[in-house]
């Protein structure tokens, strides 16, 4: 299985919009991140449409099995020709490596081996580390009376690095009953929006400060 994840910059390097986008760094993971190809892009901000659309087809041809595209914002035409093409897209407000390992155990789906030699890891550095953890809940925790939750993935995986998203959230998708969730995080991880869609559920998003507020309810709720 593929390991790389394509970033899109800015001319400063820094993370940028589809867009506004002039470099592609696709980091590939060997023991740590590497780049390991460069693709200068065009300014797109002020160009027509077929012109983004055939950038885009363009560029899913130099992409090929790098399926992981992170950005600030991916939409329109853009978004459309990489969902379509089987692209997962991730948005963030800043660019780093821990960044990149949250959407590699997200979308790469790190073996189960790893993540039981991680916890042995965990335990194994003593009574500081269980002291620093133990507040930190890894699943949602209630804010009321009214089924209402809230996480804040960003501590949680923090404190509990061999914890993916997908290990915090879907068993509580599963098993609890729940008006609304809301969630802090990172960046928006690239399984979820499918996940809601196909058990009914939906999802508003916000952004202040660096961080991700997602919004989660039921769609029999949302009126």
């Amino acid at each position: 299985m593929s390991n790389k994840i394509a970033v899109l910059l800015n001319e400063e390097k820094q993370l940028a919009s589809f867009v506004d986008a002039t470099l592609i760094y696709i980091y590939e993971k060997a023991c740590d991140w590497q780049v390991t190809q460069m693709i200068e892009t065009k300014d797109l901000a002020y160009k027509r449409e077929n012109d983004i659309k055939n950038f885009t087809l363009a560029l899913i041809e130099k992409l090929k099995c790098c399926k992981v595209i992170v950005g600030t914002l991916i939409l329109g035409v853009p978004y459309y020709l990489l969902i379509r093409a089987g692209y997962e897209l991730c948005e963030a407000p800043t660019f780093s490596m821990l960044l990149l390992e949250q959407i590699y155990e997200d979308y790469y789906k790190i073996p189960e081996e790893t993540s039981k030699k991680q916890t042995m890891e965990l335990e194994g550095e003593g009574n500081n580390h269980l002291m620093s953890t133990e507040h930190i809940s890894r699943s949602p925790i209630p804010l009321d009376e009214s089924d209402n939750y809230f996480i804040d993935m960003i501590a949680v995986q923090k404190a509990y690095p061999e914890m993916s998203s997908k290990k915090i959230l879907l068993p509580f998708f599963s098993n609890a009953i729940f008006r609304s969730l809301k969630v802090n995080c990172s960046h928006v991880m690239p399984w979820l929006e499918n996940y809601l869609e196909q058990n009914s559920l939906i999802m508003s998003i916000s952004r202040g400060q660096g961080i991700y507020t997602l919004s989660i309810t039921h769609k029999v709720c949302s009126s």
